[in-house]
């Protein structure tokens, strides 16, 4: 059994941007419905934090995730998002994803 790619990542907004950004990366969800090799974007607020945003992606590979930049309108809202963050944080955490409940795998 071939394990999924997945990431779990934080984008920390400018201090009253998490909204902004949160809708900017639910409009890239909304991109990702129909991609090839998707099978979980979920954008979350930080509770404590809300200008932070938490992004759990589960793909079927890497170069599946590494092709969604590729859909059109990705790039453009990587360019919308990228003003409003407060600092640059890490690419995120890779994970070998085995498994759970609403995990087809």
């Amino acid at each position: 059994m071939m394990n999924k790619y997945g990431l779990f990542g934080k984008l920390q907004a400018q201090a009253g941007k998490g909204n902004e950004l949160g809708e900017i990366l639910l409009r890239a969800a909304g991109l990702m419905e129909h991609a090839e090799g998707c099978i979980l974007y979920i954008v979350n607020k930080g509770a404590g934090n809300p200008d932070s945003i938490w992004v759990m992606e589960v793909w079927e590979s890497k170069e599946a995730h590494d092709d969604s930049f590729n859909i059109p309108g990705v790039r453009e809202l990587i360019q919308q998002a990228v003003p409003i963050l407060a600092e640059r944080t890490e690419d995120g955490i890779t994970l070998e994803v085995l498994g759970g409940k609403g995990l087809s795998i």
